[in-house]
């Protein structure tokens, strides 16, 4: 992580990182488990094509693949309850402890670290995780949610997010997939849309495993708890 956040420092792009708004949630993980580095930047070209962005904000997230892959099986999971744990609100602390749980296995399983429960002996993690499962299936919903999304072999694609289905549609051109982003967003405000540009398809379901319903690798990476 400290080497890519050296390259994002050390590149000749001239956007500002704004030094009060930098997070470690390694050294500090979250309440919830979430674990990772955020640095926020001030966006500021000089071309006139993107002038009218500067001032914005941008916040670039740096996480390691077991990280990213307790932050991605998170989302899904709200995906699939349609609940917010993400977001820390307590409207299901079954859930919200099981993630918390997760987490911490996951660290010093993976990563020789500790995350929001170091006080916990690997026993009660283990114990608690499993009667957790048992109640909940969490892990079982998601091995069950993974299905195969067709990615067209363009560079340009829009993906749109709504009532768990995925549609993927692919462009010819950036400006025409940015068209048909705005009216997507025009007619369906709240649901989740977003336009990406990749020279290979492969790359777009890895970095987004959650509209793809993919916790393959959180579920590699977590033991066995009986309901899977």
């Amino acid at each position: 992580l400290i080497l890519a956040q050296q390259r994002i420092h050390g590149s000749r792009a001239q956007h500002q990182r704004l030094d009060n708004d930098r997070y470690d949630y390694i050294a500090a993980p979250k309440r919830t488990g979430y674990r990772g580095i955020h640095d926020v930047f001030s966006y500021k070209v000089t071309g006139s094509s993107g002038e009218h962005y500067n001032g914005l904000k941008v916040e670039i997230q740096y996480r390691t693949k077991v990280q990213h892959a307790w932050a991605t099986a998170l989302e899904i999971s709200d995906l699939i309850d349609n609940t917010r744990v993400k977001f820390d609100q307590g409207e299901n602390p079954k859930k919200e402890r099981f993630f918390m749980l997760a987490s911490e296995y996951l660290a010093r399983a993976h990563e020789s670290m500790t995350s929001c429960l170091p006080m916990l002996s690997d026993v009660e993690i283990m114990q608690e995780m499993k009667e957790l499962e048992r109640d909940l299936h969490i892990m079982r919903k998601l091995s069950h949610a993974q299905k195969r999304t067709i990615v067209p072999k363009s560079r340009n694609i829009v993906l749109h997010f709504a009532d768990g289905t995925l549609v993927v549609k692919g462009f010819r051109s950036s400006n025409l997939a940015l068209q048909a982003l705005a009216i997507l967003e025009r007619e369906y405000p709240e649901d989740d849309i977003v336009y990406v540009r990749a020279d290979d398809p492969t790359e777009i379901q890895s970095a987004f495993r959650n509209y793809f319903k993919n916790s393959k690798e959180f579920l590699k990476l977590m033991p066995r708890l009986g309901s899977t």
